[in-house]
């Protein structure tokens, strides 16, 4: 791992450990024992360590823009938003099902209504969602702000 990557990484698990949440070491073995560090994302930041840079970057866009919102449950969403897409889970349908699903069922992480329902809706336009929390759309608004810019990125890149 490169620098860059080491210091995103070191970032990502001390934000998460910051959140002091039941199960939340279980998230982050997960996290350190999968590509989740390595890996492109899938449609965007596509370089190596992409996904985490996009997870970070993610939850640093949302703590900047959305006031008000607790600061555990933007860390915990922001941050494991795509948390299925490591190691090839996201071939499977119900992205965002499966992240909430990976981070409560497997490793025992305890979310709230809402913070389960801003990663599992965090794919879904505002007006497609069943919840119009404001922690679900700073997750969406955020995850897309950082989609787009991270495609513009890649797009350079490759000259």
């Amino acid at each position: 791992m490169d620098n860059q990557t080491m210091n995103t990484k070191t970032q990502i698990i001390n934000l998460l450990r910051s959140t002091n949440r039941e199960g939340m070491e279980n998230v982050i073995n997960l996290l350190e024992n999968s590509n989740f560090f390595t890996a492109g994302c899938h449609s965007h930041h596509k370089y190596t360590g992409g996904m985490a840079d996009h997870a970070l970057e993610t939850y640093n866009i949302a703590r900047k823009r959305y006031k008000g919102i607790p600061e555990d449950s933007l860390i915990i969403c922001c941050l494991l938003h795509d948390l299925c897409d490591i190691d090839g889970h996201s071939k499977y349908n119900g992205h965002g099902r499966r992240s909430a699903g990976l981070a409560t069922k497997h490793c025992g992480l305890k979310l709230s209504k809402d913070e389960w329902g801003a990663i599992r809706y965090h794919m879904r336009r505002e007006e497609k969602r069943p919840d119009h929390t404001p922690l679900g759309r700073a997750v969406y608004r955020a995850d897309k702000i950082s989609a787009i810019t991270g495609g513009v990125r890649d797009f350079f890149r490759r000259g």
